[in-house]
C-alpha cells in the first residue's frame, strides 16, 4: 500500500517530529505499507534517510504548473526505472495522512485549502483514502476557505482535530459527522535522544521563539524585548541559566539576531538538527518558555511545566487542556511573567505542577490508542 505523508518536513522541527512519529507507527499499517513523500518536501537524500518513496509531485502554493509537469515528467519513466528510484506518481497513491499541523484556516488564505480540496477530491475519486490527523483548524470566515475545507472534510475519511477551539470551529462549519473526532497530538510515544553535549543545558530555564510572534502582529519587538529581558532578570536572581533553543533554525536565527544588542545579558543559543535530541534537551529542562506549539507539547508530553506566548487560538486551547490557562502570556507586562515564572518554580507548586500534567498526558495516551485503532480500521477494510 502505497501511503502518502503529507505536510511533513525536514526544517521544522515540529513538522519533523510528527514523520518520525508516523514511521515509528508504521506497524499500525499493512506490513507491505510504503511512505512517500512530494519532491518538494525535503532533499532526494532527505527521504530517503528516513526510507521514505518520491512522490513525482509539488505540493507548492504557487506553482501548480510545476506539479503538473513534475508528475507529467515522471509518467513517462516506465514503472520498473521509477520503482528502481523508489519515485511514485499521484495516481498510485491509495492512501493519505495529512500532519500538516495548522494550514486549513483564515490565517493562511484560500490558496492552501483550494489546491488541498483539489488535490484529495481527485484521489478519493481514484479510490484513496484519506486521514487528517490531529491538528488544528480555523477559523473560516473567508468564503473560499470555507467551501475549500469543506470538500477537504467530505473527501477524509477520519478527520482528527487536535483542540476543542479548532473542533467548535470545524463541527460548526461541516456539523457534528461521525468522521470529525477529536484526537491530541500524536508525538506522546516518541522518546527523546540525549547527547552528552548538551548535558550542560539540564535544569536551566529554556526559551523558544518563533518568528511568527511578529509576522502575525501579536507583538512588537521592543515588547518581546522587554519579555526576554524581564525572563533573564528573574533568572539571575534565582540563578538558574536561561537559553534559547531554536526550533526552526533559519527563520528563528533571523529572529534572534535582529534581537542581539537588545537582551541585557548574553544568552547561549542553541540550535538542533535531530528532533529527537531536541526533544530530550526540553525534557531535561527546569522550565519552557515557549512561542512554538510542539515546544510546549515537547515539554508537557515530560512533565515540563510551561509558559506560553502565542499568535493562534491553538497555544491558549493546549493550556486549558493541561489546565495551566493562568501561564498563557496574553498582556506581554514584564511583571505578569515574573509572576508565573516565580509560581512555577516554587518548590511546593513545582510537585503538584508535574502531577496535573502527567495526569493529562495518560488522558491523552488512551486517546491516541483509539485513534490508531481507527486509522488501522479505515486502512484496512
Amino acid at each position: 500500500m502505497i501511503i502518502e505523508i503529507k505536510g511533513g518536513g525536514f526544517i521544522n522541527k515540529g513538522a519533523q517530529l510528527m514523520l518520525q512519529t508516523l514511521i515509528a507507527e508504521k506497524n499500525w499499517f499493512s506490513d507491505d505499507c510504503k511512505f512517500v513523500m512530494h519532491m518538494a518536501s525535503g532533499s532526494f537524500a532527505d527521504r530517503n534517510s528516513c526510507q521514505l518513496g518520491h512522490l513525482a509531485w509539488l505540493h507548492t502554493w504557487n506553482y501548480l504548473p510545476a506539479a503538473i509537469l513534475t508528475d507529467t515528467f515522471f509518467s513517462c519513466l516506465s514503472r520498473k526505472v521509477r520503482k528502481k528510484y523508489n519515485i511514485w506518481l499521484k495516481n498510485e497513491i491509495e492512501g493519505v495522512l495529512d500532519i500538516s499541523g495548522f494550514i486549513y484556516s483564515d490565517h493562511f488564505g484560500p490558496k492552501p485549502c483550494n489546491r488541498m480540496a483539489d488535490y484529495y477530491r481527485q484521489l478519493r475519486n481514484a479510490g484513496a483514502k484519506i486521514i487528517i490527523m490531529p491538528q488544528a483548524m480555523g477559523p473560516f470566515e473567508n468564503p473560499d476557505v470555507k467551501a475549500s475545507v469543506l470538500e477537504i472534510i467530505d473527501a477524509a475519511e477520519l478527520v482528527f482535530i487536535r483542540d476543542e477551539v479548532s473542533f467548535g470551529h470545524v463541527t460548526e462549519l461541516a456539523g457534528r459527522l461521525e468522521r470529525i473526532v477529536y484526537a491530541p497530538d500524536f508525538t506522546l510515544s516518541l522518546m527523546g535522544v540525549e547527547k552528552e553535549e548538551y548535558n550542560n543545558l539540564k535544569d536551566r530555564v529554556c526559551i523558544i521563539p518563533n518568528e511568527k510572534l511578529f509576522k502575525s502582529h501579536t507583538i512588537d519587538k521592543n515588547k518581546y524585548t522587554g519579555l526576554l529581558n524581564s525572563i533573564v532578570s528573574f533568572c539571575s536572581e534565582k540563578k538558574i541559566k536561561p537559553f534559547l533553543l531554536l526550533h526552526e533554525y533559519g527563520k528563528d536565527n533571523t529572529l534572534v539576531g535582529g534581537l542581539a544588542g537588545e537582551i541585557s545579558e548574553s544568552l547561549d543559543i542553541v540550535s538542533e538538527s535531530d528532533p529527537l535530541v531536541l526533544k530530550a534537551i526540553i525534557g531535561q529542562s527546569k522550565l519552557v518558555i515557549s512561542s512554538r506549539y510542539h515546544g510546549l507539547i515537547n515539554a508537557l508530553y515530560q512533565s515540563v511545566p510551561v509558559i506560553a506566548t502565542g499568535w493562534s487560538h491553538k497555544y491558549e486551547a493546549l493550556l486549558n487542556e493541561y489546565d495551566l490557562g493562568d501561564y498563557m502570556i496574553s498582556d506581554y507586562d514584564p511583571q505578569s511573567i515574573i509572576h508565573m515564572m516565580a509560581d512555577i518554580l516554587d518548590s511546593a507548586k513545582s510537585g503538584t505542577l508535574a502531577q496535573t500534567i502527567s495526569l493529562e498526558n495518560q488522558k491523552r495516551k488512551n486517546k491516541l490508542n483509539e485513534m490508531w485503532q481507527r486509522i488501522e480500521t479505515v486502512m484496512q477494510t
